[in-house]
């Protein structure tokens, strides 16, 4: 699929919205996670190191923006993973389980690649006047195999139709284009490395074909961006209700029998925060207090995060929950966002040594929440939440790096009521 130097409206904003999802989870294990929860993930299966799945994101960003960094971009990744001392299998070196073989690393960066331009495609396609007048669309082979696979018999094994020459044709709203996909995407790549593409097919070459009727009009299919609700069904019930606060928090939910994943939520909370700080100096102290209350959760700590917690406070917090609070949300921004942002003189300016947060760092959290990498015990005493009753420390912090830059979230602990809450965040170099 070839890259053009401007990215296909809504290409960038896709990739930015992933989060990244370090995971011992191989091929298989993945494909059973629903399509679109992956859709908002971006992971390579077996990798559980942040940083080198951060710097593969940002290349993939780079690469979809005109600008190929592939070289520099495997570089940089056989760097991260020499510093972590990993080394492949012997019987596994130079192939595609070898994170640093050529063949894994332009599979990573080409797959992902193929898929946003792929989605770009298709959602520009379903458009409604596009997909009328070209309602179906053919899969063929655009680059030449040493050992192709048999598409015809993939094809017509998931149910579809051969037309004259044994064209693989199909209207764009048939279930086909998921059925054919390893993936489960109705988009190219219907693979790793298949050579295979789609190209359009007219109303008119549709109907003498028999494939569409002149009365016939296609609706465009559902999205499954970003914001889609996931796949998976889920009764609303309290034991599942529950299930989904604890792992998710306030980022998911259930709606009309679907879990719900809020892409943008913690989002929302940080920008709510930036516009507060227009209007907070007007308020009084008890309308500030109001103003500042509103709290959202990440949920429970997963097996990692409480093993980083125990390492640096000594406290079990398995099953406590984290609580973010708009006030610390807000201090985070005015201390350590980008200067001016809340107000004059706000943010991390030219004499402080840290690095000014963006609002993909706030977007970070989460994912810093769920997979750390580093932890140690805050301040004491600290200004943040309550004396720790056995007399240990009562904040602590979790860290990871992020593409060289040493991301820390301040938390604490509330031992009596068992939550844990959000104090701030900053970055260093």
């Amino acid at each position: 699929m070839p890259i053009t130097t401007t990215p296909p409206p809504g290409v960038m904003e896709r990739i930015r919205a992933k989060s990244l999802a370090p995971s011992p989870r191989n091929t298989f294990e993945w494909g059973l996670v629903p399509l679109a929860e992956r859709e908002r993930a971006f992971f390579s299966a077996t990798v559980e190191d942040t940083r080198f799945l951060a710097i593969a994101k940002q290349a993939v960003e780079d690469i979809v923006g005109g600008n190929d960094y592939s070289a520099s971009a495997r570089a940089k990744l056989r760097a991260v993973l020499d510093a972590a001392g990993y080394q492949a299998a012997e019987e596994d070196e130079g192939g595609l389980k070898d994170l640093r073989s050529r063949q894994r690393l332009d599979l990573i960066l080409k797959t992902n690649t193929e898929q946003l331009l792929g989605y770009a495609k298709w959602k520009r396609d379903n458009e409604d006047e596009y997909i009328d007048d070209w309602p179906c669309q053919e899969l063929y082979r655009l680059e030449s195999r040493a050992i192709p696979r048999n598409w015809q018999k993939r094809w017509t094994d998931a149910g579809g139709k051969l037309y004259g020459g044994g064209r693989m044709i199909a209207r764009r709203d048939s279930p086909i284009w998921s059925a054919i996909s390893r993936f489960g995407a109705p988009y190219p790549p219907f693979d790793f490395g298949s050579g295979m593409d789609v190209r359009d097919i007219d109303r008119d070459e549709a109907e003498a074909l028999g494939i569409i009727k002149a009365t016939e009009h296609l609706q465009p299919p559902p999205d499954n961006g970003p914001n889609a609700s996931l796949a998976a069904t889920a009764p609303d019930t309290p034991d599942v209700q529950q299930w989904i606060h604890s792992t998710f928090g306030d980022l998911a939910k259930v709606e009309d029998g679907h879990i719900v994943y809020q892409a943008q939520a913690f989002e929302d909370f940080y920008h709510q925060a930036v516009a507060l700080s227009k209007t907070l100096r007007t308020m009084t102290p008890a309308d500030q207090v109001t103003a500042m209350a509103p709290t959202f959760s990440l949920g429970q700590p997963t097996a990692q995060t409480v093993k980083m917690i125990q390492q640096a406070v000594g406290t079990d917090t398995t099953g406590w929950e984290l609580v973010v609070d708009l006030q610390h949300v807000y201090h985070a921004a005015r201390k350590h966002g980008q200067p001016d942002l809340m107000h004059p003189g706000s943010g991390e300016g030219s004499k402080k040594k840290g690095v000014a947060l963006t609002l993909d760092d706030f977007r970070a959290l989460p994912a810093i929440w769920h997979f750390p990498t580093k932890s140690k015990a805050g301040k004491q005493p600290s200004h943040f939440g309550k004396p720790n009753p056995s007399g240990g420390p009562s904040t602590f912090a979790l860290s990871a790096d992020i593409l060289g830059d040493i991301w820390m979230g301040e938390f604490f602990l509330d031992v009596s009521a068992k939550k844990l809450g959000f104090g701030t965040a900053y970055k260093n170099k």
